[in-house]
């Protein structure tokens, strides 16, 4: 699946109404990126390829419900070119939480 569209998806499952929702909470863990960068990675224009970042964007869709099991998170990274959870990953994403 399309990154830009597995971003949308789990970011609307999440609540965030808005990408600035999403940059305000990306902010809490130290990425500081604007709506505009946001919209182009949804779009399909640019494909974010920081792995870190993309694990706190798993991390935050799993706090938020938005993804359930570590099949839908493997699906997140695999979409932007970055493989799979390392069982270190999955820890730290899926922590507190039931992993299916």
């Amino acid at each position: 699946m399309i990154f830009g569209s597995l971003l949308k998806e789990f970011r609307l499952k999440s609540g965030f109404v808005h990408l600035s929702q999403l940059s305000q909470n990306l902010e809490m863990y130290g990425f500081f990126y604007d709506c505009t960068v946001l919209s182009r990675w949804q779009t399909g224009e640019r494909l974010p390829t920081n792995r870190k970042l993309l694990i706190i964007l798993v991390k935050i869709f799993v706090e938020r419900n938005a993804i359930k099991n570590i099949q839908e998170a493997n699906s997140v990274l695999e979409s932007a070119n970055q493989g799979y959870l390392t069982d270190k990953e999955k820890t730290f994403c899926f922590v507190e939480k039931s992993i299916e």
